[in-house]
């Protein structure tokens, strides 16, 4: 369940356009 805590942060770091460290959580999921 914590996984979709972790989306949202994903989300939300996309959004403020942290593209660096979108990417850097997004490639530490896969």
């Amino acid at each position: 369940m914590e996984m979709t805590n972790k989306a949202c942060r994903f989300m939300l770091a996309a959004t403020r356009g942290s593209d660096g460290i979108a990417l850097f959580f997004h490639y530490q999921w896969v």
